[in-house]
């Protein structure tokens, strides 16, 4: 490695070998005190500073010897600090520190900072790297010459590794790059990356999403930075088959990738790559919305009651769509490679698709908690349907409606147009609405709506029940709609497995005593959806090993699959324990109403 000379070295000489691109204040040079020693020492600082390492270290002698030829000299500190430099490149750490001993004892200055430089250096190279830490610290910034920054800046970031100070290192790596002098660049860049192999991959990946979050007001240098960095992870990412964090960095820092970017690319479309690992259900959350976050976290309850977690060694995992529908494969592919042989999907009904497709070509078992978006050509011999079709319980509410006279039904509670419109009036005089907000009476009126249906599950059973009550309009509620009874008085209802909750919370019920007197609320069909999925899924899981081989994960995900299958418990909300030969829940629907705040049967 070439350099320019030192600030101070060029103060020595009046023949401009100084190598100052700026105007800097310079400290108070060491200059020789007699025209011998200048003679002397000039031409071999000019040396030594145009050397390459090896040649460098060859010098050590030279330069102590002229030191002792001068011992009173100022400028034999400087020459005694140079040797040490030569000792560091010879690799002789003993000696190193020995040669610079007299400039760290000199007075401040320049010469006192390059005898501290090398003794640092020495100490960290030698295995104490605290001890350089508190040498080299106080110099961060302050050497003049880009050769000493480089060498300062290096191993700061190597003893901040070698501490396991991870802030500190990755901070101190932006610096090597930033003072690294304009030539030397790349090969800086090269060696940063033998550096983050020792930094843990979480804290890369951290840094790399903050700092490529503000991309375009990077400067060049920390651009380049951060493509070293996301190409040191690519290829962690490929070398350890890591979909999710191929997967991570496409999304976070693809324009960074460069020519890693087609292997990345295609490893995160690897769907094949997962393990299994024991007792582990995995579940796929919605994040599109308030009404969706809720539905989630009603499930998550659920799934917690069912799986008894913290009791029975099951283990449930989770990802989310981060509110957009297009990293559903993404997410599904995390679960996977989290070892979850049993997905639970569906709260989005636009996620049941693309989890039907996963089922398939994974080979893993996925219930999906709504039928919604499920057709022949997205079933998969894998895909288990917990949910009940909104055809059959809305369908049938809003014909026992029109069976009484009622000529126009409004669908109330259906989440991201799941076609309440065409189930509550097939003859096209039917409409929807959302909960939030539920209709207005005006809006009733003006579409001359004359009895309201509340899809399964919704979350305004109450306030549609209200304004049924108080517009005098017919109503029925979907399963789980409302968990108190008392305030539908003289609706229609749909009668299967708990559902309706009795209005005493369950007193008659002994399948909720355990869930209520855990302080849970009234479960609503959310809820219970989430319990018999647990407790399902947890009989296909309960005896299933730790796999990690393709073969051994594609046969335990088929063992899961027939478990589940065979699986039996008592349900929550179906009479039946398990699921049929098309892998459907069977129900017996019934309606009933509402008299008196009890189910008339």
């Amino acid at each position: 490695m070439r350099a320019s000379s030192w600030a101070v070295v060029g103060a020595l000489a009046t023949t401009g070998c100084s190598s100052a691109q700026v105007e800097l204040p310079a400290p108070q040079p060491s200059i020789g005190e007699t025209v011998p020693v200048e003679e002397a020492a000039r031409p071999l600082i000019r040396r030594w500073m145009q050397a390459e390492p090896a040649a460098r270290g060859e010098m050590e002698k030279t330069l102590s010897d002229l030191a002792r030829r001068y011992p009173r000299d100022s400028l034999a500190r400087l020459l005694d600090a140079l040797a040490g430099w030569s000792a560091l490149e010879r690799g002789d750490l003993v000696v190193a520190e020995q040669r610079s001993q007299s400039a760290v004892l000199g007075p401040p200055g320049v010469t006192r900072d390059l005898g501290t430089l090398v003794t640092g250096v020495a100490a960290r190279r030698a295995g104490d790297a605290r001890r350089a830490m508190r040498l080299l610290w106080p110099l961060l910034h302050k050497m003049l010459d880009p050769l000493a920054t480089a060498l300062l800046d290096e191993e700061l970031v190597r003893a901040a590794v070698a501490t396991a100070d991870w802030e500190t290192t990755l901070r101190l790596v932006d610096v090597l790059i930033v003072e690294a002098a304009p030539a030397e660049r790349e090969r800086v860049l090269a060696r940063i990356s033998s550096l983050f192999r020792d930094v843990p991959v979480p804290r890369l990946v951290d840094h790399l999403r903050t700092r490529a979050s503000s991309l375009g007001s990077a400067t060049r240098e920390e651009r380049r930075l951060l493509e070293s960095l996301a190409q040191f992870l690519a290829r962690r990412a490929v070398a350890d088959k890591n979909v999710p964090l191929a997967r991570t960095l496409l999304q976070e820092a693809g324009p960074l990738l460069g020519p890693t970017g087609e292997d990345v690319a295609r490893l995160a479309g690897d769907r094949t790559r997962g393990r299994v690992t024991a007792r582990t259900v995995g579940v796929l959350l919605a994040l599109g919305g308030p009404m969706l976050e809720r539905r989630s976290a009603d499930v998550v309850t659920g799934l917690s009651f069912g799986m008894g977690i913290g009791d029975s060694g099951a283990r449930l995992v989770s990802r989310d769509d981060g509110g957009d529908p297009l990293r559903v494969e993404r997410a599904l592919a995390e679960l996977a490679a989290e070892g979850a042989a049993v997905i639970v999907a569906g709260i989005d009904p636009r996620h049941v698709a693309p989890a039907a497709t996963f089922a398939e070509e994974q080979g893993l078992a996925v219930v999906l908690l709504t039928a919604s978006g499920l057709t022949s050509v997205t079933r998969s011999t894998r895909t288990f349907v917990l949910g009940e079709p909104a055809a059959r319980s809305i369908g049938s509410l809003a014909a026992a409606l029109r069976d009484d006279g009622a000529k126009v039904v409004a669908g109330v509670g259906a989440v991201l147009g799941a076609g309440l419109e065409e189930l509550v009036e097939p003859a096209g005089t039917g409409v929807e609405f959302g909960c939030d907000p539920t209709p207005t009476a005006a809006q009733l009126a003006g579409e001359r709506v004359d009895a309201l249906v509340v899809a399964d599950g919704a979350y305004c059973g109450s306030e549609v029940a209200a304004l049924a009550r108080e517009q005098r309009l017919p109503l029925a509620l979907g399963l789980g709609s409302l968990t108190n009874i008392k305030r539908a008085e003289g609706a229609r209802v749909l009668e299967v497995g708990i559902f309706p909750v009795p209005a005493e919370r369950g007193a008659s019920d002994l399948r909720l005593v355990g869930w209520l007197e855990s302080g849970r609320p009234t479960p609503n069909w959310w809820m219970a959806l989430g319990r018999d999925a647990a407790v399902l899924a947890g009989k296909a899981v309960r005896e299933l090993g730790d796999a990690a081989s393709d073969d051994e994960v594609r046969a335990r995900r088929g063992d899961a699959v027939a478990a589940l299958s065979a699986a039996k418990a008592e349900l929550w909300t179906s009479a039946a324990s398990g699921f049929a030969g098309d892998r459907t829940i069977l129900r017996e629907l019934a309606i009933r109403k509402v008299r008196g705040g009890k189910v008339i049967r």
